[in-house]
């Protein structure tokens, strides 16, 4: 995902969330966002920061990765998932940010 707030004329908070309810019954099966800017990786499902006006770079680059662990413990529940679908939704939210 690549966020570009060049265009701006005014500092732009920014707030990635993966919503990641449908995992609640496998816990193998997770979110993790990588920061391809700072090479930080990021064990949740969400992530935010804030764009100033002033800075050089106003771009933001990350990797949403979705991790599926394959341990013998969870064989039972990753079966249940043949031709089955997980669906997720990705909310991206941004707003002018003036300050504290």
């Amino acid at each position: 995902m690549n966020i570009d707030a060049s265009g701006c004329e005014t500092s732009v908070q920014y707030s990635i969330v993966i919503d990641d309810s449908a995992l609640e019954d496998y816990p193998n099966i997770h979110f993790k966002i990588i920061d391809l800017d700072t090479n930080v990786e990021m064990n949740e499902s969400s992530t935010s920061g804030i764009m100033y006006l002033n800075d050089t770079n106003k771009t933001k680059n990350l990797k949403l990765v979705l991790e599926w662990d394959n341990e013998a413990e969870y064989d039972e529940s990753d079966t249940s998932l043949i031709d089955q679908t997980l669906q997720f939704n990705v909310n991206a939210n941004f707003k002018q940010y003036l300050g504290d």
